[in-house]
């Protein structure tokens, strides 16, 4: 009786425990189910406020091409699509081939032959960290992208880099707030102040400079930042030499100060040079470092500097080429764009994680340490190049050359042609995979093609796909066009984009004094004329 009564109860406790089970996972689906509805209807609520009224949606390939741009005309806003493929037209008037009709020699000066052409795999420099988080950046988790044949991978946009639809009105209220809200959620530890708005983050500044043998857009948005840290020297004269002018573009991370400081004063440091060697800009760019050292500036910054040198040679075709000497510190890229649609890689992007750099580091005492998927310097700095960062130069027993991170450009000397064309971008242009070095040239010859060579659409357009693509950083880009006649008259125009594309014509009188921290434009007249835009 005893062991019936107990193998009972056994039974009744298996029966209870397997009813229970049962409850639970009863439970568990209904939950897992309503979770799963609740994100249904939130995407579904997420894609109809992103929709724009019925009839709003922008155009595809083969709208009309507002062109001309930056030569005067009476056009408001930037082609949204431009003409179709095979269009008859090309930069200034020529046939839409213009820019494929021969090759030209891409050799670097000196006799060594240039990284030109369509470069291989090798050229895609991986591109980890390149979102960093240089005084807070959020690292990037790329990879070296190959070329993208499929044009229609631009996330949101179509085949012809436009969006794939306009937000206006209501619908463009709603995504705002839509988009503050999840940043909110993701970031909630951020003040809201930090958070700029969707039309902040699409506004453009610009500025075109006509002066001496160049043609020159320089163009900057603030992107999916706090604030715009970039900055760039758009055209600086060189007291050493009559027969060059200066171009520079500097990335700042952990703030503005340095990438600032550097446009405002790099002009003196190259223009005091001896000469154009090697040697001088190495010099130069170390001077130029410590003395911000000395000013207590904060922060850090990448720097791209160009100069561009007239020679004049009777037996060319031209009557004249240009030597092109490119000093790089850190991650900015520069490419030449030929005219026969070739390009010349300018600039080496500097990481820690490459055996100089990382032997360089371990002598100074640094280590590498990687944080959030990117190999920093000391768990900071994922470049092991920069000017400032004087944290990461702190062996007085050491020359600057040798710290842990160095302001010590890599220098190229090239040369080019009338025609052809200077591309200078930040990293944020090159941050995501698909806009690598060869993305980048066809789509700047493709722009050319479509703009009839206005500069400012094409500018524009870089912009545009790379924020478009995901960039996390600040965007900006200078596209300097080589001339063979002088401009006689300097000619400088300053306008931004707003977010729906309109263009608004600001001020470009000459500034009074010398160029200031605080304030970017035109300072002085005639062959001393300077301009900034930051």
């Amino acid at each position: 009786m005893v062991a019936s009564c107990q193998k009972a109860a056994w039974r009744l406790g298996v029966f209870l425990a397997i009813s229970a089970l049962a409850l639970v996972l009863q439970h568990s689906r209904v939950v897992a189910s309503n979770k799963a509805s609740d994100l249904v209807s939130w995407l579904e609520r997420r894609r109809h406020r992103a929709a724009p009224p019925h009839g709003k949606a922008s155009g595809g390939a083969g709208r009309g091409n507002t062109s001309g741009i930056v030569n005067g005309d009476n056009a408001k806003t930037p082609s949204a699509g431009g003409a179709a493929a095979g269009s008859a037209s090309a930069p200034g008037g020529k046939a839409a081939d213009s820019r494929h009709k021969k090759p030209s020699p891409n050799h670097a000066a000196g006799g060594a032959p240039a990284a030109a052409g369509r470069t291989n795999a090798a050229n895609d420099r991986p591109r980890e960290g390149a979102d960093d988080a240089r005084g807070g950046r959020h690292p990037s988790q790329d990879s070296a992208g190959a070329r993208s044949d499929d044009r229609a991978s631009l996330g949101g946009t179509t085949s012809d880099h436009e969006p794939g639809f306009t937000l206006v009105g209501d619908a463009l209220a709603r995504e705002q707030e839509l988009a503050f809200q999840w940043k909110e959620q993701l970031h909630g530890h951020r003040h809201p102040k930090l958070i700029k708005s969707f039309a902040e983050q699409k506004a453009k500044k610009m500025v075109l400079v006509l002066d001496w043998h160049t043609k020159t857009i320089a163009a900057t948005m603030n992107g999916r930042r706090p604030q715009d840290e970039d900055a760039m020297l758009v055209q600086a004269p060189l007291k050493n030499f009559p027969n060059a002018r200066l171009k520079a573009i500097f990335d700042g991370h952990g703030g503005f100060q340095i990438s600032r400081r550097c446009v405002n004063v790099a002009h003196e440091y190259i223009g005091a040079m001896p000469n154009l060697s090697q040697e001088s800009f190495r010099e130069a760019s170390l001077l130029m470092d410590a003395d911000m050292r000395t000013d207590q500036l904060k922060g850090g910054s990448t720097g791209l500097m160009v100069a561009i040198e007239k020679v004049d040679d009777p037996l060319s075709e031209d009557g004249l080429y240009f030597r092109i000497y490119a000093a790089n510190v850190g991650d900015s890229r520069g490419l030449i764009v030929h005219q026969n649609g070739t390009f010349t890689i300018m600039s080496r992007d500097h990481r820690p994680t490459a055996l100089a750099e990382r032997e360089r580091i371990r002598k100074a005492g640094g280590f590498l340490l990687r944080r959030v998927g990117v190999w920093r310097v000391e768990g900071r700095l994922a470049l092991s190049r920069a000017f400032g960062d004087f944290a990461l130069k702190d062996r007085d027993d050491m020359a600057a050359s040798e710290q842990k991170v160095v302001a010590l450009p890599d220098v190229m000397v090239f040369r080019a042609r009338p025609g052809d064309i200077i591309l200078m971008g930040c990293d944020g242009l090159f941050e995501r995979p698909e806009m690598n070095w060869q993305f980048v040239a066809d789509l700047l010859n493709e722009e050319l093609e479509r703009a009839k060579g206005g500069l400012a659409e094409v500018a524009y357009r870089l912009l545009e796909s790379a924020f478009m693509l995901g960039s996390r950083d600040n965007v900006s880009v200078m596209i300097t066009k080589l001339t063979k006649k002088s401009v006689k008259t300097a000619e400088v125009k300053r306008f931004d984009y707003n977010f729906t594309g309109e263009r608004v014509v600001l001020p470009s009188d000459s500034l009074p004094g010398k160029p200031t921290d605080n304030r970017s434009g035109r300072y002085g007249v005639g062959s001393d004329m300077l301009v900034t835009l930051f």
